[in-house]
């Protein structure tokens, strides 16, 4: 770091402390966090991570970048011998590093076993900078704050929902994959060596180098010009016409098939090509439905000839020093707050696999839900019934084993 960008740093670092909302967003995200994880106890990734990079890496330089062009500060700082690049740097490094702290801080706190350190630290040093020359970015177009903030709200929602909803439809699915936090959020999930990290890494910094140079371009309009009304160009088009490329391409080398119908020794299975594994489908009986809840597979198997009958199959990926029987105490405590309920567990061997199986009454019908894990996913299995009807349920347990012996 040269000296002119230093001096801008610590410049930015004092103006940060004296500004009112760069500090209300600062304690907002930790005080929302701790107050989740007290409310609901284990948070998603999508959520804090993504409240972290957006509410500090984006409002707190477009706060800012908002009022210091009203005052004309950023314009008499090319009076001085201060490329255009410089102010730039200057700016987004004190806001890159603490949103990179913030967002690192929370990873480790809340969510070090889903994630791998090195992943994280390279992709969300990546992630912050990324947020923090968007806010700059509309900072450098918003004429007041109250746009910014109008600006801010929308790009939360967007940036949020349907990463939180992905899987669910297919073209939720689509839109999400177009948006960087997407990719942030995947990368810190796979090891640093992987190529999916690669993959991962690679769109999010296609994604942060296509808005750099629109940035750099768009403050040497408006600081040199001293012009505060945006107006379209041939450089916001190239822009736009980089980001529809990127967004294409995410679109086309990430989007995942659905499972294919199989015939294997006489069974039917389906097969999921992207997760290296097929699970035995009974087409007579059952109607099979697909979705991701958190980027996981839910499967969902429907009795045909009783709507009330259905199968749910959960898929969770486990992370370091986890095992069977860490979910299976987790499943159990859960299951313990509520003490109207009285739950049986035991653990039986079903087609060479240990299972773990919990039950207990409901309102409704019996409830079992059986547990284990093929390499490093734990499989849920929740057989479920919307009427009283013990032989009804006997069969559905009895294609509930099924599935688990012959998962291939």
């Amino acid at each position: 770091m040269n000296n002119i960008i230093k001096t801008l740093f610590l410049k930015e670092l004092k103006d940060f402390f004296r500004h009112p909302q760069s500090l209300t967003m600062f304690s907002m995200v930790l005080a929302m966090n701790l107050l989740l994880s007290f409310a609901i106890g284990e948070l998603f990734v999508e959520m804090t991570v993504n409240m972290s990079l957006v509410m500090i890496g984006f409002y707190c330089p477009a706060f800012l970048t908002t009022e210091e062009k009203e005052k004309k500060t950023l314009t008499s700082l090319l009076l001085t011998p201060i490329s255009i690049r410089q102010i730039i740097l200057g700016r987004a490094s004190l806001y890159a590093l603490v949103t990179f702290i913030v967002t690192m801080g929370i990873i480790l706190i809340f969510h070090f076993k889903e994630t791998y350190l090195i992943s994280s630290i390279l992709t969300i040093a990546l992630g912050s900078l990324f947020f923090t020359m968007l806010g700059m970015g509309v900072g450098l177009i918003a004429k007041k704050q109250s746009e910014v903030s109008a600006i801010g709200t929308v790009l939360l929602l967007f940036m949020f929902l349907p990463e939180l909803l992905y899987g669910v439809k297919p073209l939720i699915s689509k839109v999400a994959l177009t948006i960087p936090i997407h990719h942030i959020l995947g990368a810190i999930r796979e090891p640093f060596i992987s190529i999916e990290f690669l993959k991962y890494f690679g769109f999010t910094l296609l994604f942060t180098l296509a808005l750099f140079f629109w940035v750099r371009g768009l403050a040497s309009d408006v600081l040199l010009t001293e012009n505060n009304n945006f107006k379209f160009k041939g450089r916001d088009a190239i822009f736009v016409s980089s980001l529809i490329v990127i967004a294409g391409s995410s679109i086309l080398l990430f989007s995942e098939p659905m499972a294919n119908i199989v015939k294997i020794e006489n069974r039917t299975y389906l097969d999921f090509p992207y997760r290296s594994f097929k699970i035995p489908y009974n087409e007579e009986r059952y109607e099979f439905k697909q979705k991701k809840v958190l980027r996981m597979p839910l499967l969902t198997y429907k009795r045909r000839d009783n709507e009330k009958v259905i199968i749910r199959v959960h898929l969770k990926k486990m992370s370091g020093g986890e095992d069977l029987s860490f979910h299976v105490e987790k499943y159990k405590e859960e299951l313990a707050k509520d003490k109207t309920l009285k739950f049986e567990s035991n653990y039986k061997i079903i087609g060479k696999k240990k299972v773990s199986v919990i039950s207990y009454e409901a309102s409704q019908s019996e409830v079992t839900t059986l547990h284990f894990v093929m390499k490093d996913v734990l499989i849920r299995l929740d057989p479920r019934m919307k009427v009283k009807n013990p032989d009804l349920y006997k069969s559905l347990i009895e294609d509930s084993e099924e599935v688990i012996r012959f998962w291939k």
